[in-house]
């Protein structure tokens, strides 16, 4: 069930840029973007998003709006946990990114609606709940400095995951392709633990970079065989890019965001 990996690049056969604008379209809002609080898109979640449906038979505008919707839940609940220093007062764009947080992620029902898939916003719904119980737990969790137990990284999983998940399951319930999705996951929550790790510097425990560096590297190893066999090998020259650690990466945006 790969795709064609044959002819076109991985760019052509998703229309990956056409789709980065169709989204970023979608998230505009003059007022928040004027004050600078707008997330930049995901690559990541942006690319497993399109690889994730581009099996299934559906049209480019409804494909479009499907990834579309996951892409504002997603960055709505990242929003609400980052508030960087700007041009626009501290609180004032604390509130911003609070009300930014939910226009993106209540405004995904109209985007569903158009999709004519009303049915996916229970879905939806239930990966939403998902990922907000997994942000307490892993909040908790690092207020506790208990960082790289395997409940923290089920968080982080469920966190960058659950909305690509819900994706596959609603229109490719295929294993490989939701083993993929959870093998490119789990290697972005490495990924992002090696940037906790050494931030936390003498904090960590003694042998954590050690042991978050290994993790990482063991699921891109799998990774990269899952994706190549499933989709092509150009497809793992683009996914290697957006990993902050991997030894390719030229990654300009961080490949997950928020949590």
């Amino acid at each position: 069930m790969a795709v064609d990996p044959h002819n076109k690049s991985l760019d052509d056969r998703l229309r990956l840029q056409e789709l980065r604008r169709f989204v970023e379209r979608a998230m505009e809002q003059p007022v928040l973007r004027d004050a600078l609080v707008l997330p930049a898109l995901s690559q990541l979640q942006l690319l497993l998003g399109a690889l994730a449906v581009a099996q299934a038979e559906l049209a480019d505008e409804v494909r479009s709006r499907l990834l579309t919707a996951m892409m504002m839940i997603y960055h709505g609940l990242c929003m609400h946990e980052t508030v960087e220093e700007g041009a626009v007062p501290v609180q004032e764009r604390r509130q911003l990114t609070i009300l930014g947080g939910d226009y993106l992620s209540s405004l995904f029902y109209k985007v569903l609606a158009d999709a004519g898939y009303l049915d996916a916003v229970r879905v939806f719904s239930k990966a939403i709940a998902a990922i907000n119980e997994a942000k307490m737990s892993r909040h908790q969790a690092r207020f506790n400095h208990l960082y790289y137990e395997p409940e923290y990284l089920r968080n982080g999983k469920t966190i960058h995951g659950a909305l690509l998940h819900t994706l596959c399951e609603l229109f490719l319930p295929e294993d490989r392709v939701l083993a993929f999705i959870d093998l490119a996951v789990a290697a972005a929550v490495w990924d992002e633990e090696i940037a906790v790790t050494k931030q936390l510097g003498q904090q960590a425990r003694h042998g954590a970079l050690e042991q978050v560096i290994d993790g990482f590297r063991q699921a891109l190893a799998l990774l990269r065989e899952a994706s190549a066999e499933l989709f092509g090998a150009d497809a793992w020259t683009q996914i290697q890019t957006l990993f902050t650690y991997a030894d390719t990466s030229v990654a300009s945006t961080k490949a997950v965001e928020g949590g």
